[in-house]
């Protein structure tokens, strides 16, 4: 037995080496080899999973939790990280329970606590996710995955005054400068030299919101002009992935890099003007900002707010979300504004056509959204609530992959009942399997409706590229601007709304005038494929004639 003992224990260890290298294939050799030896070795079985899940093959990943709990009952960790795989699979109930037996285990568990606060968050459950988070920067007030956990949410809440929030994001920027080591940058920026050296940071080089608005760019960068460096912070990388990895002059995979790694390969490239893609997003590299690796630092795209940074030097907004006065003073950084839309879309190039609105074979209005829940807060339902109410005979179609959780959408749809709108008026819709079958569930709903504050983003392009009118709740942060500024560069500012009584209103009009609904979805497609959003190369030359005016001041 002893000999058993020793055996097992050597090849866990020995996978643990291979896994600190990075060399999974390796240790997923070790950890079942001792698997063969012990098959009730909780420990192997819970170091697979934790392999499987960094490979984002959840399911898999959770049948290893489950019989690493099988053999052990009091295993915080391996409860912890099941709600981990469990909610990115849509599970959240389950992922609920998981992360509450960590805490019955482990009381003082503050990663479960954060687990929590993203289960509350993706359902929407605002104001209960933002406790819960706070939670866990209480037990561990150095736990900055649960502080940009609660920033992100902030932006989701309608009760929270923006200088608060303001003060939060500075808050935890000045703890993450406080945390990193300050090195001698060796790489001054010369403002003579031949061509600009520009570097992009993102964990979202791959088939995400992200990517999606960043390709273009990459692709068009004039290399008469600029050198342009993709540091990929992909774990598992997929065929967008090798997209940006040809368009870019330099691919740098540093998902595996540590920050002084990652700091001293960005010097070493001697990149002037850094990007930072993330922003207080998840897996974010802010501490790489915090060190300054470039003479130049910019946020965008992947965070709709400051990043609180002392270093980081401008986040790019445009003349809409931002108007010159508005907000400055709630962004540590120095405002660009772009002359029209902060963001080019591109649009899919396999997508479905535009058919007929839906409510002449239907004979009633559907709404619909595809926002994330988290955008779904109480305010957005009783905005939404108030517009269902105007016709009885009305429907509402809600897109979200974690309506495959039963438990989701009772919560959801009861929600919903109190304020008086009847189940049988929603139509829950879960994942579907590709890309296009998404595009053409906008086929099924007449008009869309923004969530507020947080304004949609890219499901604002995809309604419109579909022909779905998109009306769109305005206010006074970058955050609830964004629909505005999508509208506003292409003509319709007749679907912004100013307060909720415009917003029902706008969307009274549409109802009581069909033919306006017909016109439009007739209409968008085209009115947006020429329009500024989707002109990749001028958009992509403005950028860098600012780029190049920043560089010289």
């Amino acid at each position: 037995m002893s000999f058993l003992r020793n055996s097992t224990r050597d090849y866990i260890d020995r996978g643990n080496e291979y896994f600190t290298q990075g060399d999974y294939g390796e240790a997923l050799k070790c950890y079942r080899k001792a698997l063969c030896l012990d098959k009730t070795l909780s420990v192997a079985y819970f170091n697979i999973a934790n392999i499987l899940a960094i490979q984002s093959k959840f399911y898999p990943a959770e049948q290893h939790y489950k019989y690493a709990i099988r053999y052990k009952r009091d295993f915080p960790e391996a409860f912890n990280n099941l709600g981990n795989v469990l909610r990115e699979q849509g599970k959240l109930s389950e992922a609920y329970e998981a992360y509450k037996k960590a805490l019955f285990f482990k009381c003082d568990y503050f990663e479960a606590y954060n687990g929590l606060g993203n289960v509350l968050q993706s359902e929407g459950n605002i104001e209960d996710a933002i406790n819960s988070y706070r939670k866990a920067i209480d037990l561990n007030p150095k736990y900055q995955i649960a502080k940009s956990n609660l920033l992100l949410c902030l932006n989701y809440s309608s009760n929270i005054k923006l200088q608060n929030i303001y003060e939060e994001h500075t808050k935890l920027a000045e703890s993450i400068e406080k945390s990193v080591k300050r090195f001698k940058r060796t790489n001054p920026i010369n403002k003579i030299k031949d061509k600009i050296r520009i570097g992009y940071l993102s964990p979202d080089f791959r088939r995400h919101s992200v990517g999606y608005f960043i390709r273009p760019i990459i692709e068009c960068h004039n290399r008469d002009d600029f050198v342009v460096f993709a540091y990929s912070d992909v774990i598992t990388r997929d065929t967008f992935t090798d997209e940006i990895e040809k368009m870019s002059d330099h691919f740098v995979d540093c998902a595996r890099f540590n920050e002084n790694e990652l700091y001293q390969k960005i010097c070493d490239d001697k990149i002037d003007i850094l990007f930072d893609l993330a922003g207080h997003s998840g897996y974010n590299r802010l501490t790489i900002f915090a060190m300054k690796p470039a003479p130049i630092q910019i946020t965008w795209i992947g965070y709709p707010n400051t990043t609180g940074l002392k270093t980081m030097d401008y986040r790019i907004v445009d003349e809409i979300t931002d108007p010159i006065g508005m907000t400055e003073s709630i962004n540590s950084e120095k405002l660009l504004r772009m002359p029209y839309c902060f963001l080019c879309y591109s649009p899919p190039k396999d997508a479905p056509i535009v058919e007929k609105a839906p409510f002449l074979k239907n004979g009633f209005i559907t709404f619909g959204s595809f926002n994330n829940l988290s955008k779904i807060n109480d305010f957005t339902v009783d905005l939404w609530s108030k517009v269902l109410h105007l016709r009885n005979d009305s429907k509402m179609l809600i897109k979200s992959k974690t309506f495959i959780d039963k438990g989701v959408r009772d919560r959801f749809l009861k929600r919903f009942q109190e304020r008086g709108i009847d189940e049988s008026r929603l139509i829950l819709m879960p994942h579907v399997k590709s890309f296009r079958e998404h595009l053409d569930v906008y086929n099924s709903i007449d008009i869309a409706l923004d969530c507020y504050p947080y304004n949609g983003t890219t499901t604002t392009f995809e309604a419109l590229f579909m022909g779905v009118p998109v009306i769109t709740l305005s206010g006074n942060s970058h955050v609830s601007r964004v629909g505005m500024s999508i509208l506003t560069n292409l003509f319709i500012e007749g679907l912004i709304a100013k307060n909720s009584d415009e917003y029902i209103k706008i969307s009274s009009n549409l109802i009581s005038n069909p033919d306006i609904i017909i016109s439009l979805r007739k209409a968008l497609r085209g009115i947006l494929m020429n329009s500024i959003l989707v002109d990749k190369m001028a958009f992509t030359r403005q950028l860098e004639e600012m780029l190049k005016k920043i560089i010289l001041t």
